[in-house]
C-alpha cells in the first residue's frame, strides 16, 4: 500500500486557535496509523480500475470498526471542486445516501466550521447514530494544489440532543486531494475511523466497511456523468477573496442546479473567482446578485467556466448573496423575439431574514416577473417598514402595435420565467427522498394494487382449466399420473367441457386481492428494505436479500385474503357437486367449519405461496440482470418497445418455472388438506401426515401440467402488470440491479 503522505508543518496551512486541538488530534490519529511502520498492515480489501481499499484494525480498539482508507481518482476535476462535494451538505448526500440530514453549526473561519450530521440506522435491527464534529480545509496558496480536509467529533454546547440517535464518535476522518496529470485529474485519499457506540452484530459492521466502498465509487460516478457543482476559489486564509464567505446551498434536485452562496461582510475592491463545469452546465451559467451590495458588484463571465464578481470601492461591510444557475438552453422562437433588458432590482424586506432578487425583462407577450427569495439577514435601514417590490408588465395597447408593425408573430410564444422555479426531475409530478427514490403517494399504491389485481385475476382466470386439470391429477386417484392432455380428455370426457370452468368465482375474485396485494406489497416493501440499506446503490450488493425478503412480506399479507377463497375453489374442484357457485360455497363452508375451516390451509399455502412469490419475483428480476448485463448500454438505450415486451416475457417464462417448482409439494399437500384428508390436529401435524401418505413420488405429482400453467400464469402476469402501469401512468419501481 502506498503510504500516506505525513503533514509537513512547514507548508502554508493555518488551524484555528480555538479548536487547534481536536482538530491536532485527529491529525496526529491519520499521521500515526499510516506511517511507513505500520504499511504492512494494511490489508487490501477491495480492488477496482480506479478505486481501491485497505483496511487495518486499530490496536486500542480491536473490536470496532477498522480503519479504512480509500484511494480514488477522478478525471476532470479540481481540487477545489471534489472539496465542496465532501463539505456541502447537499451535495454529500448525493454521494452518501446515509446521511439523513447535516448543516454547518459555526463557522470559525473561512476554511473552519462545526457541524451536525445525522446518519440512517439499519432498519428496525440498529438505531440510528448522529455526529457532532469539526471540518478544517487546509489549503494551499496555488489553486488546483493538494488539499486536506479534516474532519473529528467535538463536544459542542450547541449541538443538538435527541434521543432517537446515538451519538458517533469520527476519530478521525482525513481527505487528501492531489492534484495528478498536470492538474486534469485529482487522486483522493480517504482515511476513515469511527465509532458507533453501541451494540452491532459483525455482519452489520462488515456492511458499514462495504458501504464506505460504495460511497466513494458513488463519488467518482458523480463527478463522470454530471460533472461538478460551482465554486468558489478561495486559494486559503489569505490569498483568495478577503470577504467573509459561505455556502447556503445547492440544489441537484432541481434542474437549473442552483447554487446559492453568502458575503456576509464585504471588502472593498475584492474579486470573488467562482469556477463552474461546462458538463453539469453546458449553455453556461446565470449569476444573479441580491442584497446591500448588489448595486456595488459587478459580473463577467469568460463563458468557458469562470465568472468573477467584483466589490467596488465602496463596498465595505456589506452583504451579498449570489444564485448561480444554469441557462436553459435557446429556444427557436426565441431567435425570433426582440427582447429588451430593463435593470436589475435588489430589495430587501427590514427584520425579516429576506432578499427579493427581481430582473425585470421587456417582452413580447404579457406577463408577470416572478420574485425569487433568498434567505439571509439583510437589514436595510432602521425605519421599521418593509419593502416588497414587484415587476409587472400588462401593455395590451403595445402588443397591438408590435403585432401590427409585424414584429410578433401571429401566435405569441409563452415568455421564459426569469428565475423558473425549481422542478424536481420526476416522472410526472413524482418527487424523490433523500435516497434518488420515487416518494410515493396512496394513489400510486393503488395505482400499482389495481394493475397488480387485474394481471392476476386475467391470468389465473385464464388458466382455470388447466388449474382444474391439475387438481384433479392432485387430488382423484382415477388421474394419477397422467398429464396434462390426458388428464384434460379424460376429464371432459367423464362430466363434459363445462367442469372445466368450474371454480372460476372464486378464482377471480381470490386473486383480484391477492394480486393487488401481492405487486402493490412487493413494490411497498422493495422501496423500504432499500431505503434501509441507504439507497439503489448501498442496496446492490444485498439485493437478493431485498427481493427475498420484500417478496416473501408481500405474499405474507396477500395470503391472508387469498386462503378462504381459496379453500372453496378447492373443494369446488375436488368435490363435483359442492356448492353451485361462490357464494353458496363459502355459506356451506361457513356452516360446516366456520372460520377455522376457510384458514385451515393457511400455513400450507403460506409454504405454497411465499416460494412461489419468491420464485416468481426474485427469478425474474435476477433473469432482466443478465438480460441486461449481456447488452452494450447503447444496446439497451436502443430497445423498441417489442423488445422490452420479449425480454419481459422470456424473464417472466423463466421464474414462472422456478415458481412451479419451489411450490409444488406445498400445493399438492394443500389440495388433499382442502379435500378434507390429513386429520385432526394443527396444521404442522396435518402437513406432516399427508406427506408421509402421498409420499415424495405423490408430493410432485400434476408437476407437468402446474409447469405450463405457472409459466403462463406469471409471464403474463408481468406482462400486463407492465403495460397496464404504464396505461395509469404510474410511477416505475425501484430498481437495484448491478451493472457492468
Amino acid at each position: 500500500m502506498p503510504h500516506m503522505r505525513r503533514f509537513m508543518s512547514s507548508e502554508p496551512y493555518t488551524v484555528p486557535p480555538s479548536r487547534m486541538a481536536e482538530i491536532g488530534a485527529a491529525m496526529d490519529y491519520y499521521v500515526r496509523n499510516s506511517s511507513p511502520e505500520v504499511e504492512k498492515e494494511w490489508r487490501v480489501i477491495e480492488s477496482k480500475p480506479g478505486l481501491q481499499t485497505f483496511q487495518r484494525t486499530d490496536p486500542a480498539d480491536p473490536y470496532g470498526l477498522p480503519m479504512l482508507r480509500h484511494i480514488c481518482t477522478i478525471e476532470n476535476t479540481t481540487t477545489e471542486a471534489v472539496s465542496l462535494l465532501v463539505t456541502l451538505p447537499d451535495t454529500r448526500q448525493l454521494c452518501f445516501p446515509r446521511e439523513l440530514y447535516s448543516h454547518a453549526i459555526t463557522r470559525l473561519s473561512q476554511s473552519a466550521y462545526t457541524f451536525y450530521l445525522r446518519l440512517a440506522g439499519f432498519g428496525w435491527l440498529v438505531q440510528a447514530r448522529d455526529v457532532c464534529g469539526l471540518t478544517c480545509i487546509y489549503r494551499q496558496s496555488t489553486e488546483n494544489a493538494i488539499t486536506r480536509i479534516v474532519q473529528c467529533s467535538a463536544k459542542l454546547p450547541e449541538c443538538p440532543l435527541d434521543p432517537n440517535y446515538v451519538r458517533a464518535t469520527v476519530t478521525s476522518a482525513v481527505w487528501e486531494l492531489e492534484p495528478v496529470n498536470d492538474g486534469k485529474d485529482v487522486t483522493i485519499s480517504y482515511f476513515f475511523k469511527i465509532s458507533l457506540n453501541g451494540s452491532m452484530a459483525i455482519s452489520l459492521s462488515k456492511y458499514v466497511v462495504r458501504e464506505q466502498i460504495t460511497n466513494m465509487g458513488m463519488l467518482r460516478d458523480f463527478v463522470r456523468d454530471n460533472g461538478w457543482a460551482p465554486y468558489v476559489v478561495l486559494l486559503g486564509e489569505t490569498n483568495g477573496p478577503q470577504s467573509r464567505f459561505g455556502y447556503l446551498s445547492f440544489s441537484m434536485t432541481n434542474p437549473h442546479r442552483e447554487l446559492i452562496f453568502s458575503i456576509d461582510r464585504t471588502v472593498p475592491d475584492d474579486v470573488i473567482p467562482v469556477r463552474y463545469d461546462k458538463r453539469m452546465y453546458p449553455n453556461g451559467v446565470e449569476c444573479l446578485l441580491s442584497g446591500t451590495a448588489a448595486a456595488q458588484a459587478s459580473i463577467t463571465d469568460d463563458r468557458a467556466g469562470s465568472i468573477h464578481i467584483t466589490l467596488s470601492h465602496s463596498a465595505r461591510n456589506q452583504q451579498l448573496e449570489v444564485l448561480v444557475h444554469a441557462k436553459p438552453p435557446p429556444t427557436q422562437s426565441s431567435l425570433h423575439r426582440r427582447r429588451r433588458r430593463g435593470p436589475r432590482i435588489a430589495a430587501c424586506r427590514v427584520g425579516i431574514r429576506v432578499i427579493v432578487v427581481i430582473k425585470l425583462e421587456i417582452d413580447a407577450t404579457p406577463t408577470q416577473a416572478p420574485n425569487r427569495v433568498l434567505s439571509g439577514p439583510q437589514p436595510c435601514g432602521d425605519s421599521g417598514t418593509s419593502l416588497l417590490l414587484s415587476a409587472k408588465q400588462n401593455s395590451n395597447t403595445s402588443e397591438r402595435r408590435l403585432r401590427q408593425h409585424g414584429s410578433l408573430p401571429r401566435r405569441a410564444v409563452p415568455q421564459r420565467r426569469l428565475l423558473p422555479r425549481p422542478i424536481v426531475p420526476t416522472f410526472g409530478h413524482k418527487e424523490l427522498d433523500s435516497y434518488g427514490l420515487y416518494k410515493y403517494t396512496l394513489k400510486d399504491y393503488g395505482v400499482m394494487f389495481t394493475a397488480g389485481a387485474i394481471c392476476c385475476t386475467a391470468t389465473h382466470g385464464a388458466m382455470t382449466p388447466i388449474d382444474v386439470i391439475k387438481t384433479t391429477v392432485q387430488v382423484n386417484p382415477k388421474f394419477k399420473g397422467m398429464g396434462i392432455l390426458s388428464g384434460g380428455r379424460a376429464l371432459v370426457s367423464a362430466e363434459g367441457p363445462s367442469v372445466l370452468m368450474t371454480g372460476f368465482g372464486p378464482t377471480a375474485a381470490g386473486y383480484l386481492l391477492q394480486g393487488g396485494a401481492k405487486f402493490a406489497g412487493y413494490e411497498f416493501w422493495k422501496k423500504q428494505l432499500v431505503t434501509y440499506a441507504g439507497g439503489s446503490e448501498a442496496a446492490i450488493p444485498h439485493r437478493t436479500a431485498i427481493y427475498l425478503v420484500g417478496a416473501s412480506i408481500a405474499e405474507f399479507f396477500a395470503d391472508i385474503l387469498l386462503t378462504p377463497l381459496e379453500a372453496v375453489r378447492i373443494r369446488l374442484v375436488s368435490e363435483r357437486g359442492y356448492a353451485s357457485s361462490l357464494s353458496t360455497g363459502f355459506v356451506r363452508m361457513a356452516k360446516e367449519g366456520g372460520l377455522k375451516q376457510f384458514y385451515a390451509g393457511f400455513i400450507p399455502i403460506l409454504c405454497k405461496q411465499i416460494p412461489y412469490a419468491v420464485g416468481q419475483f426474485t427469478v425474474n428480476e435476477w433473469a432482466h440482470e443478465t438480460v441486461y448485463k449481456a447488452m452494450s448500454k447503447e444496446t439497451q438505450q436502443n430497445l423498441s418497445p417489442a423488445a422490452n415486451g420479449v425480454i419481459t416475457l422470456g424473464c417472466g417464462m423463466t421464474a414462472g418455472v422456478a415458481a412451479a417448482v419451489l411450490s409444488h409439494p406445498a400445493d399438492t399437500l394443500l389440495s388433499q388438506i382442502n379435500k378434507g384428508k390429513g386429520g385432526s390436529g394443527s396444521a404442522t401435524s396435518q402437513l406432516i401426515s399427508m406427506a408421509k401418505e402421498v409420499g415424495f413420488r405423490g408430493l410432485w405429482a400434476g408437476l407437468g401440467p402446474r409447469t405450463v400453467m405457472t409459466v403462463g400464469l406469471v409471464s403474463g402476469q408481468f406482462i400486463l402488470y407492465k403495460y397496464i402501469k404504464e396505461a395509469l401512468h404510474a410511477p416505475p419501481g425501484v430498481e437495484i440491479h448491478k451493472g457492468e
